[in-house]
């Protein structure tokens, strides 16, 4: 049961059903939903929507996917997004359950879900995606289907890449046999390198495009970084910039706290309980009594 994030087009993948999020009406407007329309065929795919008629928030329904690479077209409905506290994200995960549901009772093996409500309906991209992470979730602990999540935009890949690494946690969990999870990284980035329009990422289109006849065998394997190689770089530069700073901050602190100790001081405007009091320690007997980090201390 793969499991993968890309960016991609919609309307231009090889998938048994292709989900967008609709309105009640069922009405075609604009979107993805429009994208996909017009290569499907907009005239006999509204017709079918309007042989429906009618579909409540947090439900979907399917109709043929027509000129589509795509067998079936799945409306999702999802709610319009005002501050969260109205049922939406409720609605929203019941849109997400009910789009894969729908799409295996119409015998899908294989489906692309986009971010729903992250459009004109206003809904945040990085909470319709932790929606459609857990509704994925639940949904592969009893079918065996293959799940693309579509990122279309910025903001949906940025919220992708915020929640990768509980992804592929859940994907370690899920796949134990290391040759599959294997498997199944290696097609992830690969989906994460492809551009968003194009052929569908499978059979012979997923493969990597050939390099030029001029270049180099090692210029020839050289690749775009994945989302995993790209979250990877910015954990490790946090990491980097996060002990650079504290070890500013000890040094800087360590010349404060040297300059103060070596400055003369008069003697006569000390009491003579402290003119008869033990000698001065050095710098390093007053660190060595400190529990705490210098930095920690000082601030």
């Amino acid at each position: 049961m793969p499991f993968t994030i890309e960016r991609n087009d919609l309307a231009h993948m090889t998938v048994d059903a292709v989900v967008v999020a609709a309105n009640e009406q069922l009405r075609i407007t604009g979107g993805v939903g429009a994208a996909v329309a017009q290569v499907a065929g907009a005239e006999r795919l509204q017709a079918a929507c309007d042989a429906i008629g009618f579909c409540p928030t947090g439900s979907a329904v399917a109709t043929p996917g027509f000129d589509l690479r795509a067998r079936f077209v799945i409306h999702a409905v999802g709610p319009v997004w005002r501050d969260g506290s109205d049922a939406e994200r409720e609605l929203l995960s019941s849109s997400y359950r009910e789009a894969l549901a729908c799409a295996v009772r119409e015998g899908a093996r294989s489906v692309a879900l986009p971010l729903l409500s992250s459009g004109t309906y206003g809904c945040p991209a990085e909470i319709s995606f932790a929606l459609a992470l857990g509704a994925v979730r639940a949904f592969l602990e009893t079918h065996d289907v293959d799940i693309r999540i579509v990122l279309y935009n910025r903001a949906a890949v940025a919220a992708g890449l915020a929640a990768y690494g509980g992804i592929a946690s859940f994907l370690d969990d899920r796949y134990v046999d290391e040759r599959r999870w294997a498997t199944h990284l290696e097609r992830t980035r690969e989906a994460a390198r492809a551009p968003r329009s194009g052929p569908a990422l499978s059979g012979a289109g997923f493969a990597a495009p050939p390099a030029a006849a001029s270049a180099p065998p090692e210029q020839s394997r050289r690749r775009r970084p994945s989302v995993v190689d790209r979250l990877q770089e910015l954990r490790e530069a946090h990491a980097r910039r996060k002990d650079e700073a504290k070890a500013e901050v000890d040094a800087a602190a360590a010349q404060v706290v040297e300059k103060e100790l070596a400055a003369p001081c008069d003697t006569g405007a000390f009491p003579q309980i402290f003119m008869d009091a033990a000698p001065m320690p050095s710098l390093d007997e007053w660190l060595d009594e400190i529990d705490e980090p210098l930095s920690t201390t000082l601030l």
